[in-house]
């Protein structure tokens, strides 16, 4: 299965949301029921027992869980949202 890259707007905005939500702790077994709230990679490689690593590798390719970053420069901070995280856990595309 193919994931789509979506290009999101500045400051990881999904359309319709007004604000995004950081900084919001996540325990390892967190439940898939908060469909707004953003993870880091590090929060993201233990839900899904992948590395930091292989999420950046996915990132360059254009491949995997669907992504944003905090500002348009190369180094900028990436958040993903939970909802793409379940849904890739689940085997269903996150376009």
């Amino acid at each position: 299965m193919k994931w789509t890259y979506r290009k999101l707007p500045l400051y990881g905005l999904h359309d319709g949301d007004s604000s995004p939500h950081f900084g919001e702790s996540v325990s390892r077994n967190h439940a898939c029921t908060s469909e707004d709230e953003w993870l880091t990679p590090r929060e993201v490689a233990q839900m899904t027992k992948l590395s930091v690593q292989t999420l950046a590798n996915h990132r360059s390719q254009k491949i995997g869980i669907p992504y944003s970053k905090l500002t348009e420069s190369r180094a900028g901070r990436v958040r993903y949202r939970l909802s793409d995280v379940c849904k890739y856990l689940s085997g269903q595309a996150a376009a």
